[in-house]
């Protein structure tokens, strides 16, 4: 037997015209998941346990957003990944 009861799905939505914005940009990472539980990584760092995230970013460069969600363990968790390009 599966320990999930449910299954999970990581899903999140933004806007930033294909994945890129310029550099002092604002994205709203807004949580569209199914679960009671989730964590915001950037470049596989954790930054955030809100349900959903806002971030500036303020460096040059490909960053990867990820969200990890999961409801009665982390054995039971999905998680999505999209890369942001910030531009000069």
């Amino acid at each position: 037997l599966s320990p999930c009861l449910s299954q999970v799905r990581a899903n999140f939505s933004y806007v930033a015209q294909d994945d890129k914005v310029n550099i002092g940009t604002s994205i709203i990472f807004t949580n569209n998941s199914n679960t009671t539980h989730q964590r915001w990584f950037l470049n596989n760092q954790i930054i955030s346990e809100a349900i959903h995230l806002t971030y500036l970013f303020n460096q040059i460069g490909t960053f990867e957003i990820k969200l990890k969600v999961w409801s009665e363990s982390e054995a039971c968790a999905d998680e999505k990944t999209i890369k942001i390009q910030v531009l000069c």
